[in-house]
């Protein structure tokens, strides 16, 4: 069936991108051309097959361009039409939720881990508003929390004291409950001067002390059982080894 006879003219005020006179075009096709240019939409075609076949590389890469901004496109268009059913179904949306937290427990907590881990001031700034709307749910937590987890607690309690002296002697660096429980794996459990069992009973020490310039990054950690740290105290590394026999 062939399109309806209309002029360019007629085309461009109507707001169409194609026209069609029904006269042949230069090269003898009879078909629709460009309002835009006024070319022929069949010499378009062939003009760009014929450079696609002489230019593959540069095709491809065209091609790959033209996709991935499409589907960003796409994307950014899936993400306004989610957000809006979101706002307008909120009970809904949270039963869904819910569902899915159900139903892929592991993928859930890792896609929060993996949130919490790229938008940690976000985070901060949810939680502890969540925590002063919520202070007595907060506090009933953090209490399940540490009867359940209590030597992560008092490694965290001990990181905590760490960086309040930090802060009051200026010093740089920081470090987790997680960098500790890496340290002491790496220690094989041992104190680092005395080389006994620590167990559970270790302390902290800053290899450097922060009193003469040390820094509170893992780096210049390291885990002493009570007796050798309460030694150590903030005595220069060296001294300390020396003290112990360990250089002359």
């Amino acid at each position: 069936m062939a399109p309806t006879v209309i002029s360019r003219e007629e085309a461009r005020a109507a707001g169409l991108k194609r026209f069609f006179t029904g006269e042949p075009c230069p090269r003898g096709h009879i078909a629709e051309r460009y309002v835009l240019k006024g070319r022929c939409v069949v010499c378009a075609k062939e003009a760009g097959a014929a450079w696609i076949a002489a230019h593959p590389e540069k095709a491809l890469e065209y091609s790959r361009r033209n996709e991935a901004k499409h589907r960003e496109r796409r994307r950014a268009k899936n993400r306004r039409v989610k957000a809006k059913w979101r706002a307008a179904h909120p009970k809904e949306n949270k039963r869904r939720l819910k569902e899915w937290r159900d139903a892929n427990l592991e993928k859930s907590r890792q896609h929060s881990r993996d949130w919490g881990n790229a938008n940690r001031g976000k985070r901060a700034a949810t939680a502890k508003q969540w925590r002063q709307d919520n202070p007595e749910r907060a506090l009933e937590l953090a209490h399940e929390w540490r009867e359940r987890n209590p030597e992560r607690y008092r490694i965290a309690k001990n990181a905590a004291s760490h960086r309040r002296r930090v802060r009051k002697l200026a010093a740089e660096g920081n470090h987790t409950a997680d960098d500790i429980q890496a340290l002491c794996a790496k220690q094989h459990g041992k104190c680092a001067n005395c080389r006994r069992g620590i167990g559970r009973c270790f302390e902290v020490d800053h290899i450097q002390p922060l009193t003469k310039g040390g820094s509170n990054w893992p780096s210049n950690l390291q885990l002493l059982c009570p007796r050798c740290n309460r030694k150590k105290h903030n005595k220069d590394p060296i001294a300390w080894a020396r003290e112990n026999g360990r250089l002359l």
